[in-house]
């Protein structure tokens, strides 16, 4: 079980390290140095995860810490898609199936988490969610079907983030972590599907690592720390 001061340790590390290599990864998009995106991309998810088991080892916990690690593994996958575009291997779809299945345990943990029945939010996104796809759609060609599923899946990560309750009510962490998640995946989209833009790499990282911060700071805070594994 981590004692408070480990935990502090690990907290103190990861505010130190998290801005390293962030800074690193941005430095290395707009030089160009695919080498030092590759070392550094995955470095916030994995530092978060990190952070997260020092806090727990409940089922949430560890939910958290498998959804972040495959955001790293998505990191890394969808980076091969920047660097190779001409490869015969589907870089993108790998790093959509890893993000696919991170937002699969996002939802597990949600539901793990205190939470009320909210139905509201998920026709809500589907008003937003809806016209992108058909706006998307005489772009996909083969990967229609992936990203059908792929939207369909985070409007329901988006659904059930906002029936996270906290003590004090609403978790607004969480909501507002997923919505960032969800505006960075449409950014994605946006560049590589319809207009691709300058700035879209720095404001997809951007607000990929904001969304992830408050996802997991969101969900500790709805967690009771330094648990015993709960099986």
């Amino acid at each position: 079980m981590p004692t408070p001061m480990n935990t502090r340790a690990v907290g103190a590390a990861v505010c130190c390290l998290l801005p390293l290599a962030a800074g690193i990864c941005l430095w290395a998009v707009e030089a160009g140095q695919t080498r030092w995106v590759l070392a550094s991309k995955w470095g916030p998810a994995v530092l978060l995860a990190l952070y997260t088991l020092r806090h727990g080892t409940t089922r949430p916990h560890r939910l958290l810490v498998a959804a972040l690690l495959a955001c790293a593994c998505g990191d890394v996958t969808l980076e091969g898609a920047y660097a190779a575009p001409a490869s015969t291997v589907p870089w993108f779809a790998i790093g959509l199936g890893c993000f696919l299945v991170a937002h699969g345990l996002f939802i597990g943990l949600f539901l793990q988490l205190p939470n009320r029945r909210r139905r509201w939010p998920l026709p809500a996104f589907a008003l937003y969610a809806v016209p992108f796809f058909v706006l998307l759609l005489p772009s996909l060609g083969p990967l229609l079907l992936p990203v059908a599923v792929y939207i369909l899946v985070i409007g329901i990560m988006v659904w059930r983030a906002a029936c996270v309750l906290l003590p004090s009510g609403p978790a607004w962490s969480v909501i507002t972590g997923a919505l960032l998640f969800a505006g960075s995946d449409s950014l994605i989209a946006i560049n590589r599907f319809l207009a691709p833009f300058e700035a879209a790499r720095m404001l997809i990282l951007l607000s990929y690592w904001a969304a992830l911060i408050l996802l997991t700071v969101g969900t500790l805070r709805a967690l009771p720390p330094r648990n015993p594994i709960s099986r």
